[in-house]
């Protein structure tokens, strides 16, 4: 298969008296693919890294997941503004045009200073608390590129691969890229690397902090 990714990244964690891996890098096209197939038999140590990704269907699928689960909670966020704004539905929307993420969150806090007493606004405050960190979370699933990071790692006397795909959002210093792959840097990962587990886990808040929203916005509505 050819390389549908960007970039990828290689972390060496071999640990004790292993042979040297030979790694291939993956093919930039269908010649160089075939090369590499009939190749593989002279070199059966080698780590083929085209051998090791996963198709690009699952990365595509995590993502388009988000960004509709992302769209559901802006969503029940401007119902909750229309509300507090005591608007119909086309002056709610000219108000809110190309405004989101902290815009949107700025807007409904501002309006709930005026519009709310001090218990909904606390419970509000929790929710657009909420918000803030899967908003985080979401500039860097959203503005990330889609990457192959591949594990090496000693077994039974061979050195072995694994790879898996994640999201990352580039840092800018030389110093934190640098650092950025290497796994004992947790934090720094964190912040800047996203598997497909963790937007699926970003995913759920998401859709909980929807149904709170829209519980919250109702409760507003009867009273």
């Amino acid at each position: 298969m050819t390389f549908p990714y960007h970039t990828f990244t290689i972390v060496n964690s071999v640990r004790g008296n292993y042979p040297v891996a030979t790694v291939i890098d993956p093919p930039i096209n269908e010649e160089q693919a075939a090369i590499q197939e009939a190749e593989k038999n002279d070199h059966p140590e080698a780590i083929y890294i085209a051998d090791l990704m996963p198709g690009p269907r699952i990365a595509n699928e995590a993502l388009g997941s988000f960004m509709i689960d992302w769209g559901n909670l802006e969503t029940a966020l401007h119902a909750l503004f229309k509300l507090l704004l005591g608007v119909d539905e086309p002056r709610s929307r000219a108000v809110l045009h190309g405004r989101s993420g902290r815009a949107l969150r700025d807007l409904i806090l501002n309006l709930a200073k005026v519009t709310l007493d001090a218990e909904a606004q606390s419970a509000l405050l929790a929710l657009t608390d909420r918000f803030d960190r899967i908003n985080s979370k979401r500039n860097t699933i959203v503005h990330g590129i889609w990457t192959v990071e591949i594990v090496l790692y000693g077994k039974s006397g061979r050195v072995i691969g694994q790879a898996s795909i994640i999201r990352q959002l580039e840092p800018v210093s030389d110093t934190e890229f640098d650092a950025l792959h290497n796994p004992k840097n947790q934090a720094l990962r964190a912040k800047h690397l996203y598997t497909i587990k963790r937007i699926h886990a970003v995913m759920r808040d998401a859709r909980a902090l929807t149904a709170d929203v829209q519980k919250f916005t109702v409760a507003l509505g009867a009273l």
